[in-house]
């Protein structure tokens, strides 16, 4: 297999994690049950963020055509359980006024994977988005 071709495997069916701007590919495998981290962490949330932006920033690109002026912020309220997938999600407070692109991002943030952990129990935290055009 060309190392590109283990690269873009690797990024389909593992996870990304952004670390000092190199793009380390780590491979989370479910039936053994591996654990990334021992606790739930700013840095693994911000992680599973940055492995999903490409697909927020496509929802918000696509509402920009409609709307070129089309900026704010909205704050997501988000539970995610130990095997890390996310429980709730919620808008807790939006500036945006497009209720389509928040709905959108709340539906990729529920398909999103946290990673497993080795504490128990749930846990949540809310996240800002700002959405500002480039």
């Amino acid at each position: 297999m060309e190392y590109w071709q283990y690269c873009h495997h690797v990024a389909k069916n593992g996870l990304r994690i952004l670390v000092s701007g190199v793009l380390l590919l780590l491979m989370a495998c479910a039936a053994n049950q591996n654990y990334i981290e021992g606790t739930r962490t700013i840095k693994s949330i911000q992680a599973a963020f940055d492995q999903s932006k490409y697909d927020i920033y496509r929802v918000y690109s696509e509402a920009l055509e409609q709307n070129p002026g089309l900026l704010g912020k909205t704050i997501f309220r988000v539970t995610v359980s130990a095997d890390g997938d996310v429980v709730q999600s919620t808008v807790v407070e939006s500036t945006l006024n497009d209720t389509r692109i928040t709905s959108a991002v709340n539906q990729i943030i529920y398909r999103m994977n946290f990673g497993r952990v080795r504490q128990t129990g749930n846990v949540t935290f809310t996240y800002p988005i700002d959405f500002i055009p480039r």
